[in-house]
């Protein structure tokens, strides 16, 4: 259930993008459902995000009972309020405040749907012509409004790992209300984000299968686009574990949310604080060059990273990591050579896991591509995006599907490569 839970999180702006852009633009003359199915889109891709850290995290020491036994101390209200904080609540309001930061900066679905916000209202005054600087300072207050959020999410990421005694999770009787609402509501994500999404790229695709030889820049452009996010997902994650390595006991708190700062402004605002900064005297010269592309990418990319690696540690187990130490230590061939399999499954598989979804989400993103992409560099995601704004064409489908299945086959290769390496050494 939570794997098929996580799948709308996953899906691509480009996808969505390419099933409701036309759906979109036929409720012109009625605003108030192209909000509400914008809403709603945007609910179902992001509603998973609050559920896998509520999931994954631990459970609180500060009980219920504690919380109700201050009450009845008549403990000053300051007490109670900082013992609040330390209970479930504060997990609460972490998923919370994330889930605020990634809908309140969401770009690239809303301009191709056209809904109304200040992502769209900023995009649209620039791609007239507005001035960079003008455009910054038309964003300064949406950007100050990120920043209160950033705290929980900060304290909970640097909050020190429990012990493994309190990592027991208790358990509730089930509700039967409560699991056919959560049954119903995976079933209408699946349907709105993941199915019809689907069917639409299936059909683009049969229908504009022959137009695959009109496309002599597709190659090109799917080759790009691999290389942007391969080249973006690796720094990231060298960048993240250098800092795990640096900072073994965790990385301190205003490290950590001045790197979080160019994440939470969202994708336009950091692309366009870029583009300004490469255009100064001191960082022109790496303006026409992937420097500024990747750079953007990296830093936006970083928090995801960072997020990850801390669900992947709350989950750990401190048994299988001090018996997989051993087996790696030992005399014996062969229960070294367990030890090593183990650690791929235990740890290895994390890393590797982590290195493609920050591919993946940097192969798909449009908006920085789309400000920061130096000439003649066309990543197959900025020429979707670009395509996407004139409706849903059968070339669009072709290209959209190509660039779709292209990184899941090499994907694939990559991980039976590695079984037919390890079954023979």
């Amino acid at each position: 259930m939570m794997s098929a839970m996580a799948v709308p999180f996953l899906i691509p702006s480009v996808m969505t993008g390419y099933c409701f852009r036309d759906t979109s633009m036929s409720l012109v003359h009625h605003p108030w459902m192209r909000e509400g199915l914008y809403a709603a889109i945007v609910l179902m891709q992001l509603f998973p995000v609050a559920v896998i850290i509520l999931w994954l995290s631990p459970p609180s020491t500060v009980t219920d009972s504690a919380i109700h036994l201050g009450r009845l101390a008549r403990t000053s209200w300051s007490f109670r309020f900082r013992l609040a904080l330390q209970s479930r609540l504060r997990i609460h309001l972490t998923a919370f405040c994330l889930l605020f930061l990634l809908s309140f900066q969401e770009a690239d679905l809303a301009s191709l749907m056209q809904a109304n916000g200040w992502t769209e209202w900023i995009f649209t005054k620039h791609s007239r012509g507005l001035e960079l600087g003008e455009t910054l300072r038309l964003a300064a207050f949406p950007m100050v409004v990120h920043l209160p959020f950033l705290i929980p999410i900060v304290l909970w990421i640097n909050s020190p790992r429990p012990d493994d005694r309190h990592n027991i999770r208790r358990l509730s009787k089930a509700h039967t209300g409560r699991t056919l609402l959560i049954c119903s509501w995976i079933a209408a994500s699946l349907l709105v984000v993941v199915l019809m999404p689907t069917w639409h790229l299936v059909r683009g695709f049969r229908f504009g299968l022959n137009m695959v030889g009109s496309q002599p820049t597709l190659i090109r452009e799917v080759s790009d686009g691999i290389l942007i996010a391969a080249t973006s997902g690796c720094v990231c994650l060298g960048l993240v574990l250098t800092l795990r390595s640096t900072f073994q006991t965790g990385v301190p708190r205003l490290l950590l949310f001045l790197l979080f700062l160019p994440a939470s402004m969202g994708s336009l605002p950091w692309g366009l604080t870029v583009a300004e900064i490469f255009q100064t005297a001191g960082f022109r010269f790496a303006y026409d060059t992937p420097v500024p592309l990747i750079l953007s990418e990296v830093l936006y990319l970083l928090p995801r990273a960072v997020i990850l690696f801390h669900c992947f540690d709350l989950s750990e187990n401190s048994p299988a990591r001090k018996m997989i130490q051993l087996l790696s230590e030992s005399g014996n061939a062969a229960q070294k050579r367990i030890g090593r399999e183990l650690h791929w499954k235990f740890h290895g598989r994390k890393v590797f896991a982590v290195a493609l979804l920050l591919s993946y989400w940097s192969y798909f993103e449009v908006m920085l591509p789309s400000i920061l992409a130096m000439p003649g560099l066309a990543p197959i995601n900025y020429v979707l995006y670009n395509s996407l704004h004139y409706g849903r064409i059968a070339a669009l489908g072709v290209k959209l599907a190509v660039a779709i299945v292209i990184p899941f086959v090499l994907v694939t290769v990559l991980i039976s490569l590695r079984r037919l390496f390890t079954r023979f050494f």
